[in-house]
């Protein structure tokens, strides 16, 4: 595909040397007068009497004059995917031409085509040469002997033109395509959602709490899904964050600051941290409506962890310590994993909805009456973790 048709075909016509050259708004077939004959005397033509060589070869693209041509095409035999063919020469330096060629060809062919297309030729000829038109044939001693031109410039009383051989210059040349890179395709998990009301992840405790949508799956085929978002009459769209949340549930209830919870992805980790890490806010958790913290997270196998020597409710979430059961939600706060969701203030107390239309995955939160204003004190426990209070 192009800009224009002319962008389109031009790569095929170029590379192949079809015989359709451009005569103003339409494609035209070379002309069928005989080849014009060109002997050495007619070379190396000067309008200002200025030295000229008698025949330029350049290992060029047409129009372009690099030193280096990188040809890309589709490679049948490694399943059509993008091959790449690279002609050049080890005795001249320019710039490299890159053709995009959109067609199914195989190695070998896809090397003679680079390689002749480098075969080209600069002509500087007397004025008697001036009506030489693209499309045109002439024939020069040597090998090959016919030729046609492409391109045909004035210069003062010299033509210059620009030719490609008639036939081809050389027997196709063996390349090896290699070898097709497989692609698997991958089932993306069932995805799980939650909608959450925490403080606000941004660190400023003074804006009150605010709604995040959490999302998980399985292990294989995580990406971000487009979900919809409605409360009352009001709806918007929003997303799932780009990074998968760590979020499960409980197996056991909230006993002796201890719990045991299950991850939806088998394959995602809890680590354990130190006193310093605690203070600085390191493994905040939900668990249900309560916030903790887990200083040891210890590995039970197929997702299960159990959290010891936890810091009850946190960020204020006191009131929720009592009301815990076993199959709750767990949610490892990670700003990076949540998405926050914007409602109208008219939203408190309402019913929130979030859909994702293509796998149907749903999760409902009923926000709180007040938004809760969140302050931030002093430690006050014998750890040394940061408490905060609350103003309803």
């Amino acid at each position: 595909m192009g800009p224009s048709i002319s962008a389109a075909v031009e790569p095929i016509v170029e590379t192949f040397g079809i015989d359709l050259l451009e005569g103003g708004s339409i494609l035209r077939s070379p002309s069928t007068t005989p080849a014009q004959a060109v002997t050495e005397d007619d070379l190396g033509c000067s309008a200002d009497n200025g030295r000229v060589t008698r025949l330029e070869r350049a290992q060029t693209r047409a129009r372009s004059l690099p030193s280096t041509l990188s040809l890309t095409y589709y490679e049948a035999q490694r399943d059509y995917q993008l091959g790449l063919s690279h002609s050049d020469v080890v005795d001249q330096f320019g710039t490299e031409a890159k053709i995009e060629l959109p067609a199914v060809v195989g190695a070998s062919e896809a090397r003679t085509l680079g390689e002749d297309m480098m075969a080209r030729h600069i002509l500087r000829l007397p004025p008697r040469f001036i009506t030489l038109g693209p499309g045109r044939q002439i024939s020069l001693t040597g090998s090959p002997t016919h030729w046609q031109v492409q391109r045909s410039t004035i210069e003062g009383y010299v033509a210059v033109v620009e030719l490609r051989p008639v036939w081809r210059t050389q027997a196709a040349l063996a390349a090896d395509p290699g070898r097709a890179l497989a692609t698997h395709d991958v089932v993306a998990g069932e995805l799980s959602m939650a909608l959450v009301e925490l403080p606000d992840l941004t660190g400023d405790y003074t804006t009150g709490s605010a709604l995040y949508l959490a999302a998980s799956a399985e292990p294989a085929g995580w990406k971000p899904a487009p979900t919809e978002v409605s409360c009352g009459s009001f709806m918007t769209s929003s997303r799932t964050a780009n990074r998968k949340a760590v979020m499960g549930h409980t197996v056991t209830v909230i006993e002796d600051d201890k719990v045991e919870i299950e991850l939806i992805d088998q394959e995602q980790w809890l680590t354990s941290c130190d006193e310093d890490a605690l203070a600085t806010g390191a493994n905040l958790a939900l668990i249900g409506e309560e916030l903790i913290q887990f200083a040891d997270a210890q590995a039970l196998g197929a997702g299960r962890f159990r959290l010891m020597r936890l810091l009850r409710g946190q960020a204020a979430s006191e009131w929720a310590m009592d009301s815990h059961e076993i199959g709750e939600l767990f949610l490892l706060v990670d700003g990076q994993a949540l998405q926050p969701i914007a409602l109208p203030a008219s939203a408190r107390g309402s019913l929130v909805a979030a859909y994702q239309p293509a796998t149907g995955a749903s999760a409902t939160k009923t926000l709180r009456c007040r938004r809760r204003r969140i302050r931030s004190g002093a430690p006050t426990n014998a750890e040394g973790s940061a408490r905060f209070a609350i103003d309803a």
